[in-house]
C-alpha cells in the first residue's frame, strides 16, 4: 500500500485543524469590527461632523442698572441666529437687586461699589451662565441721576466710583463691548424707557410705522433722582435738546424726552424738607406733613443741604455745620403735603408755546401712557389698577397719610420703616408731579401704572438691552470641527477601513490554503 507524504504537525491533524480555524475565525470577527468602526467614523465626520452648526443658542447680556436708590440687575438673552430687521427679540433670565443702597453710598469708600458689583456677578450672573456663554455675554453697568448728581457735586468721588466698578467687571471673561462703565444722560435714560414700555405691551413687534400704529404708547419713569417722560407727538416740530431719535425692527422713530433732574422721589422729598426747613427759620424742629402723626426722623444739615438738588440758600446768613440735626415731626396732613408738593412745580415764561413746569418744553399730551419704577412701587402697595383714574392715587394716599404712625406699622410689618414711611409722600407727589407738573388731568385714566409685566421688569435697563442688540452681529454657523481636524480623522477612518479589510481578506485567503492542506488523497490498493 503507497500513501503520500502528510504535512508535519506536533498536533494531531483534527486539532491542528481546529486550532487554526479558530485562530482565522477571530481575526475576521476583530477585522469586521474595524470595518465597521471605520465605516460609521466615516459616515459621522462626513455628515454630521462636516455640517454647519451655531455653537450656542442664545446671546446673553447683563445690566446693571445702578440708580440713586438701589442696585439691580437684569440678565436677557435672545437667539444667536436671528434678528428682525437688525434689532433682536429678547427675554429676560433673571432680575434681582444686589444692593438697596444707591451707587452714590459709596462716595467715601469707591472700593466697596466694585466689590458690590462683584458679589452680584458671582451669586447670580455665574450661578446662571457656563463659562463658555461668558465669553459671549456682554456686560453693561449703566448709571442714572445719582450719579449724574454726584459728578457735578464732586467729580473725583464719581471717578473713583466708575473705576471700581471698571475693575470688578475686568476680571471676567465677557465679552469686549464699548462703554461698559456708563452714566447715562437724561435723554437717554428717557428713550429706554419708552422702548421698554412698547416692547412690554407689544407695540414696537407690530411693524407698523409710527404714525399708524395705535398700539405704541408713552412713557413715565419715577426713580429717586429724577422722572423721565417719553411720547411720539402729533404733527409738533420737537427741538433738537428735546427729541430722539430711534430705529428699532427696521423702523424709525422720532420721541419727545425729558428728564427732570431733582424731580425724583428722594430728591423731590430732600427739596420740600429744604423748603420747610427754611420757611420755619431754620428751627431745629419742623412739622412734616408727608409723614403719618406719630413718626418722626432726626436728619443732619448734610443730608439736605449738600445735594445740587438742594443747595444751601443764601439765607443762610448764618455758620451752620454740616452735622447741624433737625427732628422733622410728621402729622398726616395731606392737603399741606400736597400743596408743599405743588410748590416745586414752579412756573416761569414758556418761550415754546406750550410747557410743562420751569420753562421746559412740552408737546400736547397724546395717547396712552405706561408709568413704572417709582410709580410701580406706589402703584403695587396702593392697589393701583388698569383703568384707574390719576384721582385714585391721591385718594388712597390721603386715607393712607391720615393713619396714625402706630397703626400703619401693625397693619405692614413686612414693609421695612425706611420705605414704608415714604408711601404718603410717593403717593401724593405721583398725583402731584402727574397733573400740576406734567399737565395730566386728574380724571384721566390714560396713565397705566405697572411694575411688571408677566414677570418682566419694567426699566429702562430692558430698552437698553434691545437697544444694543442693534450693533450685535448675528452669529454664523461654523463648522464643528477644524479643516485640519476634519482631514485627519478622515485619514484615520480611512485607514481603520483599510486595515480591516486587509485583514478579512487576509483571514479569507488563509482559511483557503489551510483548507487545501489538510485534505488526504485516496489511498491506492
Amino acid at each position: 500500500m503507497k500513501a503520500e507524504n502528510f504535512p508535519t504537525s506536533n498536533l494531531p491533524p483534527e486539532e491542528s485543524q481546529t486550532c487554526n480555524c479558530n485562530r482565522s475565525c477571530w481575526i475576521g470577527v476583530f477585522a469586521i469590527f474595524l470595518l465597521l468602526i471605520g465605516i460609521t467614523g466615516l459616515t459621522i465626520t462626513c455628515f454630521v461632523l462636516e455640517q454647519k452648526v451655531l455653537q450656542s443658542s442664545y446671546h446673553y447680556g447683563v445690566v446693571f442698572d445702578a440708580g440713586s436708590t438701589h442696585t439691580g440687575i437684569t440678565i436677557y438673552r435672545w437667539p444667536v441666529g436671528y434678528k428682525n430687521h437688525g434689532t433682536a427679540q429678547i427675554d429676560q433670565l433673571a432680575s434681582e437687586t444686589c444692593s438697596d443702597a444707591g451707587i452714590t453710598s459709596y462716595e467715601h469708600e469707591p472700593e466697596i461699589a466694585g466689590e458690590m458689583i462683584k458679589k452680584c456677578i458671582d451669586n447670580v450672573v455665574l450661578r446662571l451662565l457656563s463659562q463658555h456663554a461668558i465669553k459671549k455675554t456682554a456686560i453693561y453697568f449703566g448709571a442714572t441721576a445719582g450719579m449724574r448728581l454726584l459728578c457735578e457735586r464732586d467729580q473725583e468721588a464719581c471717578y473713583l466710583i466708575e473705576e471700581s466698578i471698571r475693575r470688578s467687571l475686568n476680571k471676567y471673561k465677557f465679552r469686549e463691548t464699548k462703554n461698559r462703565v456708563k452714566i447715562l444722560t437724561g435723554k437717554e435714560e428717557s428713550a429706554f424707557g419708552w422702548i421698554s414700555a412698547n416692547i412690554v405691551n407689544g407695540a414696537l413687534l407690530k411693524e407698523m410705522p409710527q404714525k399708524s400704529n395705535p398700539y405704541l404708547v408713552g412713557s413715565l419713569d419715577m426713580g429717586g433722582g429724577s422722572a423721565e417722560i417719553a411720547f411720539i407727538p402729533e404733527n409738533i416740530t420737537i427741538p433738537e435738546k428735546y427729541s430722539s431719535k430711534l430705529s428699532l425692527y427696521g423702523l424709525d422713530y422720532t420721541l419727545y424726552t425729558h428728564s427732570y433732574l431733582c424731580f425724583g422721589f428722594k430728591e423731590a422729598q430732600r427739596r420740600l424738607m429744604a423748603n420747610l426747613l427754611e420757611a420755619s427759620n431754620f428751627s431745629r424742629k419742623v412739622i412734616y406733613p408727608c409723614w403719618q402723626k406719630g413718626y418722626n426722623e432726626t436728619i443732619s444739615a448734610a443730608s439736605i443741604w449738600l445735594s445740587p438738588c438742594s443747595v444751601r440758600p443764601k439765607s443762610m446768613i448764618f455758620p451752620l455745620s454740616n452735622t447741624t440735626a433737625y427732628n422733622f415731626v410728621g402729622n398726616g396732613s395731606s392737603s399741606a403735603c400736597l400743596n408743599r408738593i405743588k410748590e416745586l412745580f414752579y412756573n416761569t415764561t414758556c418761550q415754546f408755546g406750550t410747557c410743562s413746569f420751569d420753562g421746559v418744553f412740552q408737546p400736547p399730551l397724546r395717547g396712552h401712557f405706561m408709568a413704572f419704577s417709582g410709580y410701580g412701587h406706589v402703584g403695587t402697595f396702593f392697589n393701583i389698577t388698569k383703568g384707574d383714574a390719576i384721582n385714585e392715587i391721591k385718594t388712597k394716599g390721603e386715607d393712607f397719610c391720615k393713619k396714625d404712625w402706630s397703626q400703619v406699622s401693625r397693619d405692614y410689618p413686612n414693609i421695612i420703616t425706611k420705605f414704608l414711611k415714604n408711601y404718603c409722600f410717593e403717593s401724593l407727589y405721583s398725583y402731584g408731579f402727574l397733573t400740576s407738573g406734567l399737565h395730566f388731568k386728574p380724571e384721566s385714566n390714560d396713565v397705566h401704572i405697572r411694575k411688571e409685566d408677566d414677570g418682566i421688569q419694567i426699566g429702562w435697563s430692558l430698552g437698553f438691552m434691545v437697544n444694543a442688540t442693534n450693533s450685535v452681529a448675528v452669529e454664523e454657523p461654523s463648522y464643528r470641527l477644524s479643516r485640519q481636524e476634519y482631514i485627519a480623522l478622515l485619514t484615520f477612518c480611512c485607514l481603520v477601513i483599510m486595515l480591516g479589510l486587509a485583514m478579512l481578506i487576509g483571514c479569507f485567503i488563509k482559511r483557503r490554503v489551510e483548507n487545501k492542506a489538510y485534505k488526504y488523497s485516496r489511498i491506492e490498493k
